[in-house]
């Protein structure tokens, strides 16, 4: 059995191999005992959510019942809902943290958890550390193993105390539509296709943009915890079904969420597949110009410079962040009245007045407010953009290499850094996160090693396509030693 250990986004294992009842018992018992050290000795409160993965519920059902039998009370939802709910359960309720059972986009063989502290944000690397530090040595500890929480034993022990059954549904919408204009989304009575994945936010998405005045037209809104033997992220290639459905019901827009619903994807008027890169560059523009708002934006390091020139274009600035959301929670949370909007690459978002964690279901609203508000197709707005600050081409290259490459190639990336890619000078080499080369056309090429796989994960950002198909052949040559 493998230690414990927390990614980019909490911690994942295969379900019946490392994530198990017992592993999910252990980590519980972690986080509360970090969370009481925190406290002061204060009982601590927490908000427990779950996905509709394979026994998600019953996961659930155990982490509640051990942060009991620690000493805290538990807020428990009462069916599966969306990380991001989570988070702003654990704000606007003052919990001293959020537990999501959930491996988010991952495929269905694959379970895990997500925790935040009571700020909302995503876990920093120093708090998951003492989780992880802790779990460990619980797992050195001979005990029993867990017994399997059925419902009958669950609402026997929730009965004595310290576990009580929520549904956050209205307080949740009721936040979100005080940060987006559903009246224009209702004069434009649009019409949305919206994919929730069978994930957790099947009973999210459609419903807000029903009460939002849409016409909604659902797809993959019910229960299936194997996702039909696919992966639950919302990116081009999964998202086929939803452009069909999107041109066959004449749909101004096409909206999806991925497992956990903290990501989004969009499928234009037209069919086409609208990558998160370019959305975010529209999303900035648009708040800066309908809101109003000074201050920044904040993206991650392989996110495009798109949002850069989106922001700079109405006199924004832009903060660089390391990859993961946990680090744009943290810029939001340093200045929130002067935070706009924070986004990367992989389909995350969110903006002022919202919680610091990234959340799909209100970057779909605010597609929706956009489309209405300015009435034209978010590919319409994209080419307007375009035309305004520049063209922007992006890649992503997953490239496999042996592990004794993939050490040499980082190690002379970081001792010899290159002071040409192909073709193309090194204006700026930027080590925030992997190794991003900014080159003398506006691109970039960042590389970031896989810390599971033999494989470096490429991130291209052109401003043409002839620019985008040099770049691809350099990256290539860069990490195969040519």
């Amino acid at each position: 059995m493998g230690r414990i250990r927390f990614g980019t986004s909490g911690w994942r294992a295969v379900i019946a191999e490392d994530f198990t009842f017992r592993n999910v018992e252990i980590v519980a018992e972690a986080i509360a005992r970090v969370a009481a050290e925190d406290a002061g000795g204060r009982a601590a409160r927490f908000a427990v959510g779950y996905d509709g993965r394979f026994l998600s519920d019953a996961f659930a059902r155990t982490a509640a019942l051990t942060f009991v039998q620690n000493g805290a009370s538990v807020l428990l939802a009462d069916a599966p809902i969306p990380t991001p709910v989570v988070s702003f359960m654990t704000r606007s309720l003052g919990l001293d943290g959020g537990l999501v059972i959930t491996a988010s986009h991952n495929p269905p063989e694959y379970n895990g958890m997500k925790y935040s502290p009571s700020n909302g944000a995503p876990a920093s690397n120093e708090l998951t550390a003492r989780i992880a530090e802790t779990a460990n040595a619980l797992m050195e500890e001979r005990r029993p193993e867990t017994r399997y929480p059925s419902a009958s034993h669950f609402e026997a022990a929730a009965a004595e105390g310290g576990i009580e059954r929520v549904d956050p549904y209205e307080s949740y919408r009721d936040h979100l539509f005080s940060l987006i204009d559903v009246e224009a989304i209702r004069k434009a009575k649009l019409t949305v296709a919206a994919d929730a994945f069978y994930g957790s936010g099947r009973d999210y998405l459609p419903r807000l943009l029903t009460e939002a005045g849409c016409e909604v037209t659902r797809l993959r809104t019910g229960s299936n915890p194997g996702f039909d033997g696919g992966r639950p992220e919302p990116c081009g290639e999964n998202l086929t079904e939803l452009s069909r459905l999107t041109r066959l019901v004449k749909a101004d827009i096409g909206l999806a969420v991925d497992g956990d619903a903290d990501r989004f994807g969009v499928i234009d008027a037209d069919g086409s597949y609208l990558h998160a890169n370019h959305i975010l560059g529209v999303m900035a523009d648009y708040l800066i110009e309908s809101r109003g708002w000074s201050g920044f934006v904040v993206r991650s390091v392989p996110t495009s410079h798109l949002l850069d020139a989106a922001a700079q274009a109405r006199g924004v600035e832009t903060t660089e962040t390391g990859t993961g959301f946990k680090y744009i929670g943290a810029e939001m949370l340093a200045s929130p009245d002067r935070f706009i909007l924070g986004g990367e690459e992989s389909s995350g978002m969110t903006m002022r007045g919202h919680t610091p964690e990234k959340d799909g279901v209100i970057a779909c609203l605010l597609l929706a407010e956009m489309v209405a508000s300015r009435g034209q197709s978010m590919g319409e707005q994209l080419r307007a953009l375009f035309e305004r600050v520049g063209e922007r081409h992006v890649d992503r290259l997953d490239l496999e290499l042996s592990e004794e490459r993939k050490a040499e190639l980082l190690g002379g990336l970081e001792s010899s850094p290159p002071e040409r890619i192909g073709e193309f000078q090194v204006e700026r080499v930027v080590r925030i996160d992997g190794h991003k080369f900014v080159l003398e056309n506006g691109g970039f090429i960042a590389a970031r090693a896989s810390g599971t796989e033999p494989l470096v994960r490429c991130y291209l950002d052109a401003p043409s396509a002839r620019d985008m198909e040099a770049m691809q052949a350099a990256a290539r040559a860069l990490v195969a030693g040519k």
